[in-house]
């Protein structure tokens, strides 16, 4: 088709098209001159046909004048030309353009026929481009720089982007991780919940948070990882997972201390609490053993003891479990020269580790120990007193560490406490049984033998005095009846003493008429006695009366000088009231007299079963002691 063939409506299409494009067109004819431009390059250059011209054509705006040269060459080829070029239009402004050059003469020729000219303004692209660059380039100085781990994987969970850090981390060049899963970097433990968590990417808000272990070149490390889908924004199916994660093995190290810590700190509590939860020797030692395993993990264990160099195991477990017998182990005793790591031990007060016994020279063997491997020692101390060694074996190599002899020694230190407090009440009880064996012999020395001794001589004179005086061997046989019933009595007393338990079984009023008349009856002083049958009493309740009674009457016999007691003991409502009474010289009980101990012993006696104890005297006017118990056992609720 050539011009000559379009109609006129075509031409003028054609020419409104042009007159409305985007782009700027220019016509040239043969000999530079500039015979149209299109509203858009007006626009572009800034100026009309006839200006353009006058400024030398569009190759003079060129920025660049090697690119009038490039053109020219490539249209006396008859070629056309394009390439991007910066024009400087006439108002001064510099534009990047895409500049594309036609021939429009006879054949291709440019000298005959000139040439047409489209320019597309790409300054805000070129910008744009640049920018964008420039951001990429600030974008991966950033990601490179950064200490946290980043990486992009696609949807099968290949790398398609890991930086410098998570290479460092792992110990891996960037080609070699590229393309490859990062599911083989994750603990074994943790791929399937990590992979499970990962499902939540493919729902609102399309973001995850997920702790694991992975396998990196400093070993098994916690990495926290924020996860976020990158989606498609046509279809929304997720097209990769970019990830940022960060090391906390040292923040999950510290929890793991601290959480360790403060269970350590509640075992030993426990433990306290329960060895000073009696003071029964052999029942400490058991604790000891039972309760160590909380503290130190081992196979076996035993208590020695120190008294006098002499070394006994006291207490052992575990070695049943070993061949070995527990019995045996026990029955152990050997001094401290005969195993010189003990005798360092309890020179020094130092614990000591052995990770390896076949490599410790010193090390002696006992039969029931052979199969240990590893062991960790530390001395019973008290107030730099040794009383003994707390052992612990185990069969693994180089088991135990600093922090379990750490441990130790914490559990050691609770351990001596109730081994010294045990064995002070041991010595102390001892004492008290020995103690109480020689007030039992004094009163059978100081009552019941005289008494006896009495009757004897009275016995021995009976016979002699029937020959001469029969009524006077009869009065000395009533007095003989007398003392014999009396020593019988004093002997019942004394086995209430030795046999605590007779007062829970015995009645109350008998109780107190035998006490009143042993305590009573070897002095001068008249005794009255009323006492009601009284019913059945819890055992404290019973034992509190009577030794209530014991001391309120002893007093009477040691201060008041009383020619009258009496003793009552009366049922009232809901309870028992009991009195006694005397015509003695009485005292201030409000002054304070070392002498009156036994006062506080009552009330303490009448505290203990809830029972109100009152005690009324004053100098010259005697002394009366009241008990009141009201009994609530019918009134639990109260």
């Amino acid at each position: 088709m050539t011009a000559d063939s379009l109609s006129q409506p075509m031409v003028k299409h054609i020419i409104n098209a042009i007159e409305a494009a985007g782009d700027a067109i220019l016509i040239c004819d043969g000999e530079g001159n500039v015979v149209y431009l299109n509203p858009a390059a007006s626009t572009l250059y800034g100026c009309t046909p006839r200006e353009l011209t006058k400024a030398g054509g569009p190759a003079a705006l060129f920025v660049d004048p090697d690119v009038s040269h490039q053109i020219h060459d490539a249209m006396r080829s008859h070629c056309a030309w394009q390439g991007e070029v910066w024009i400087k239009a006439c108002g001064g402004d510099k534009r990047l353009v895409q500049f594309r050059v036609n021939c429009i003469g006879p054949d291709g020729d440019a000298e005959t026929g000139g040439m047409i000219c489209v320019a597309t303004d790409i300054t805000r692209l070129h910008h744009a481009l640049e920018a964008l660059r420039e951001s990429e380039v600030r974008y991966r100085g950033l990601v490179e720089s950064q200490q946290d781990l980043i990486v992009r994987v696609d949807r099968e969970g290949r790398f398609t982007f890991v930086n410098d850090a998570y290479c460092e981390k792992f110990g891996k060049t960037r080609e070699e991780l590229i393309g490859t899963s990062f599911k083989p970097l994750v603990h074994k433990d943790d791929l399937a919940r990590t992979l499970e968590a990962m499902k939540g990417l493919e729902v609102p808000p399309y973001r995850i948070q997920v702790e694991q272990r992975a396998y990196t070149v400093e070993g098994e490390r916690w990495i926290a990882w924020e996860d976020f889908a990158i989606r498609d924004e046509m279809s929304g199916e997720i097209v990769e997972i970019q990830a940022i994660g960060h090391d906390i093995t040292g923040h999950k190290e510290a929890i793991a201390a601290e959480r360790a810590q403060r269970t350590l700190a509640e075992s030993l509590r426990e433990i306290a609490r329960a060895l000073s939860s009696t003071l029964n020797l052999d029942t400490v030692l058991e604790m000891i053993l039972q309760n160590v395993g909380k503290v130190v993990p081992h196979d076996a264990a035993n208590v020695m003891l120190l008294h006098d160099n002499q070394v006994r195991i006291v207490r052992a477990w575990g070695y049943a479990e070993r061949s070995a017998d527990q019995g045996t182990v026990m029955g152990l005793h050997f001094t401290l020269d005969d195993v010189p790591l003990l005798r360092q031990l309890a020179s020094t007060g130092r614990p000591l580790l052995i990770r390896d016994v076949l490599a410790e020279p010193q090390w002696v063997f006992f039969e029931a120990s052979r199969w240990l491997r590893s062991y960790v020692a530390v001395p019973i101390r008290y107030d730099d007193q040794v009383l003994g060694f707390l052992n612990l074996d185990s069969a693994s190599l180089a088991f135990f560490n600093e922090e379990h002899v750490e441990r130790l020694i914490t559990f050691a230190d609770h351990a001596a406490i109730a081994i010294h407090n045990a064995t002070l009440y041991e010595r102390a009880q001892t004492l008290a049984i020995l103690e109480e064996r020689q007030r039992i012999a004094r009163e059978l020395h100081d009552v019941l033998s005289q008494t006896l001794f009495s009757a004897r001589v009275i016995a021995e004179a009976v016979p002699r005095l029937l020959a001469r005086d029969r009524d006077q061997a009869v009065k000395e046989l009533n007095y003989l009846h007398q003392l014999i019933y009396r020593a019988m009595m004093e002997t019942r007393t004394l086995l209430y003493e030795l046999r605590p338990s007779v007062l829970h079984d015995a009645d109350l009023q008998d109780l107190l008429r035998q006490l009143a008349d042993v305590i009573v009856g070897n002095s001068d002083i008249t005794l009255q006695v009323d006492l009601a049958s009284a019913p059945d009493l819890p055992p404290d309740v019973q034992v509190a009366l009577y030794r209530i009674a014991q001391e309120a009457l002893n007093n009477i016999i040691k201060h008041s000088r009383a020619a009258v007691v009496t003793v009552s003991l009366l049922n009232k409502p809901g309870g028992l009231e009991l009195r006694i009474t005397d015509d003695g010289r009485g005292f201030d009980p409000g002054a304070s007299n070392p002498g009156h101990m036994g006062l506080s012993i009552m009330r303490e006696r009448a505290a203990s079963i809830g029972a109100d104890l009152h005690i009324e005297s004053k100098p010259g006017c005697g002394t009366r002691v009241v008990v009141h118990w009201q009994d609530k056992r019918g009134n639990a609720d109260d």
